[in-house]
């Protein structure tokens, strides 16, 4: 992404689709191949943090007006361990680019590296242009990143590379080898890849278009493989019947790729024919690449687009052979620039779809998508942008999800704090994007900041994990029992508020705000749900909730009253008026004599131990709802004997309703003293 004034090297059809259409102020670099992540999950959609600015190589310019960086490339080996690629101005000469690489571990993302250009790069002030455009990563530290550079031959030339990093170390980019019949003429050179992908180490595809020797800037497609290790000649793609031959009106570029096995690809892209551009999609198939014009358009598109018009293909990524999603823009009926998304199905592409924008996207606007990631069939996330209302030619970076083969409405990415908000001075895009897992993701890119006129700043933006309330369930209350039960949540970035949104908790119960604990002393039978909800601060700020169904069952106990071998037990019913309470209370221990202290009751007189639960008394109760009433209960046989035995009972009273414990307590016995635990 970057100013078309100092983006030169580059014309692909992206950007001439912009020219077309009256973009003079940004334009977009093409879009990288994604590695795909194919395990199935749920639908779960990324919550997008603000995005924020990667640390430039030394050396890069920090002149206001002269600044100019751009991630476009990014490939994600697990969570939190990336590589993105772009360019950044370094303070040689006035818009000077240089290609960069950065790579994010255990999340955190590192300084940039410069990457050191071919021997005949370009070392003359102001004629210094190079950039990686896509990257692709086989395991941790192991990369190819593919782009272009200005070379010696002539103003303004240029030639597509590679680079490899091997074991984190990135080494000398080298030049790529083109088609025969590339165009030589000084001052007429102009090649780049745009896409990479790879199946295993040392064995990638990559895709782009260079200029051949027809006419002035005619442009092919061309394809580049690498089979262990070895870089072989790009080669030109034969285009379909009807592609225009004419001297200076050969237009076509591949703009992404992806393989699903090798000898297995699928590229997108754009070419034209005797009348009109149109979208492409090219397929290889056990090593033999062939191309064919197709999804058909939107319903609302142009029955003819403009020479190379708005018709284009920019990103692409496959979940199996045969089954695969691409997204780019066409042009519509009014003339303007519209993106659109389609899906592959079993070999059969279905027509595109137009995709919804924000709701301040301009009447007269550009906007597409060029990168995409899916985590299963019909999850995915693509990343690109769009024109708004807030002044002439001003662009915002913009996501847009799919969740279970339907596309949602796109929305537009929280730029970095000094990001530039006067109108007809905006412009962001995301580019590069990958998910790892359903709704963990990351994107790369660039925005325009305030620092001077036309500054532009690489920016990465990654999802913060959503947040979802783990508690499912709350424990039973009892009345007159004391209650205290624990929300839990998940995700965002853990500093949580809790809060009720619907309903009320039983009288006697209240929820902490803070600590999201429920707690108290409940006073009244209950049945009911509440909903309850937990905020994040973020950023993003996210909220989550959960209803919750709660009951408080009554009888409970209110008090106990000891006077040996007697205990007097209050009881209240906290049902409603006309219902009872009734059940067993009862007074139990567990045997557990060790030598001759009594710490539970047997009627055992040896010291022997055991786990048997003796009963001591027990009393049948019934009791109006609504009321409360004393129960005795008297220690039987059993009981007083041992009470006159050992001195001391320890035991538990319970109180149960129609055989279902709803509470009990620790009740302390002594010969002549006696009290409530």
């Amino acid at each position: 992404m970057a100013l078309l004034a100092f983006r030169p090297a580059r014309t692909p059809s992206r950007l001439r689709r912009l020219a077309v259409l009256g973009a003079v102020v940004a334009a977009a670099v093409v879009s990288t191949a994604v590695a795909l992540a194919t395990t199935a999950g749920p639908d779960v959609t990324p919550v997008w943090a603000q995005a924020s600015e990667i640390t430039l190589p030394t050396g890069a310019t920090i002149a206001a007006g002269a600044q100019s960086a751009a991630l476009s490339g990014l490939a994600c080996t697990s969570p939190g361990n990336c590589v993105a690629v772009g360019s950044y101005a370094d303070a040689n000469g006035s818009r000077n680019d240089q290609p960069m690489a950065a790579n994010e571990s255990d999340g955190t993302w590192g300084v940039a590296q410069k990457i050191t250009l071919p021997n005949d790069a370009s070392t003359t002030s102001d004629h210094q242009f190079a950039a990686l455009y896509d990257v692709a990563c086989t395991s941790p530290g192991n990369c190819v990143a593919v782009g272009s550079y200005e070379d010696t031959n002539g103003a303004s030339d240029y030639l597509a590379l590679y680079v490899t990093e091997t074991n984190g170390v990135w080494g000398i980019a080298q030049t790529v080898s083109l088609p025969a019949g590339w165009n030589t003429t000084a001052g007429g050179q102009n090649a780049y890849l745009d896409g990479v992908t790879c199946t295993s180490a040392g064995n990638c595809v990559a895709v782009g278009s260079y200029y051949g020797n027809n006419g002035a800037n005619d442009e092919e497609a061309m394809v580049v493989s690498e089979t262990n290790g070895a870089w072989a000649a790009a080669t030109e793609l034969s285009l379909p019947a009807g592609y225009d031959m004419g001297a200076g009106r050969q237009q076509a570029s591949l703009n992404s790729v992806t393989c699903t096995s090798p000898g297995n690809c699928v590229a997108v892209g754009n070419y034209n024919d005797p009348s009109t551009g149109r979208v492409m999609v090219a397929t290889e198939t056990n090593g033999t690449w062939s191309a064919v014009n197709e999804p058909v358009l939107p319903t609302n598109a142009a029955p003819t687009t403009t020479y190379n018009g708005a018709d284009a293909l920019d990103a692409v990524t496959c979940t199996s052979l045969g089954n695969c999603v691409a997204l780019g823009s066409y042009e519509d009926t009014g003339g303007d620039g519209r993106a659109m998304a389609t899906v592959e199905t079993q070999g059969v592409w279905a027509p595109a779809t137009a995709v919804t924008l924000p709701g301040n996207a301009s009447s007269t606007d550009y906007a597409t998508f060029i990168g995409v990631t899916c985590t299963s069939p019909g999850d995915c996330v693509a990343a690109g942008y769009y024109e708004d209302t807030n002044g002439t030619s001003d662009y915002q970076a913009i996501f847009v999800d799919e969740t279970r083969g339907v596309w949602g409405s796109a929305t537009e990415v929280a730029l970095p704090n000094g990001a530039s908000t006067a109108p007809s001075g905006q412009f962001a895009d995301v580019d590069g994007i990958s998910c790892t897992s359903p709704g963990v993701c990351v994107s790369v890119g660039q925005y325009a900041d305030t620092n001077g006129s036309g500054d532009y700043q690489a920016m990465v933006v990654s999802s913060e994990p959503q947040l979802t309330l783990a508690t499912t369930s709350l424990p039973a209350a009892v009345v007159g029992s004391p209650y205290d039960a624990q929300l839990a949540a998940t995700g965002g970035v853990g500093s949580y508020s809790w809060s009720l949104t619907e309903g009320s908790l039983p009288a006697g119960l209240s929820l902490d705000a803070a600590t999201g604990v429920i707690s108290g002393t409940p006073t009244a039978a209950a049945t009911g749900s509440v909903t309850v909800a937990a905020s994040d601060p973020g950023p993003p700020a996210q909220t989550a909730s959960v209803a919750l169904p709660i009951t408080v069952t009554g009888p409970g106990l209110v008090g106990v009253k000891i006077k040996s071998p007697k205990l007097l037990v209050t009881i209240s019913c906290g049902e409603a008026a006309g219902a009872t309470c009734r059940g067993p209370l009862e007074l139990t221990a567990v045997e557990h004599l060790t030598g001759g202290k009594l710490t539970a009751v047997s009627a055992r007189k040896r010291p022997k131990r055991t786990t048997r639960t003796v009963l001591l008394a027990s009393k049948n109760y019934a009791i109006a709802g609504g009321t409360s009433a004393t129960v005795t209960l008297k220690l039987g046989q059993v009981g007083a004997k041992l009470l006159a035995k050992y001195r001391t009972i320890h035991a538990e009273l319970t109180l149960d309703v129609g055989k279902i414990t709803v509470t009990s307590r620790a009740v302390t016995i002594k010969r002549r003293a006696a009290r409530a635990a």
